[in-house]
């Protein structure tokens, strides 16, 4: 998937609330929190099962 530009987000169709969707086990927590803060940082709109 391509990134963002000129603050676009990764797909254009505005019926989607989110580019990325990250589900974890607890466990793996602190992982998950760090690629949403990258994907986020990046310019994507991202979501977690929390």
């Amino acid at each position: 998937m391509a990134r963002p530009t000129d603050g676009a987000t990764a797909h254009e169709d505005a019926s989607f609330e989110w580019d990325f969707f990250i589900s974890h086990a607890e466990s793996d927590g602190a992982w998950a929190e760090w690629i949403a803060w990258t994907l986020t940082e990046a310019g994507y709109r991202v979501s977690d099962a929390r």
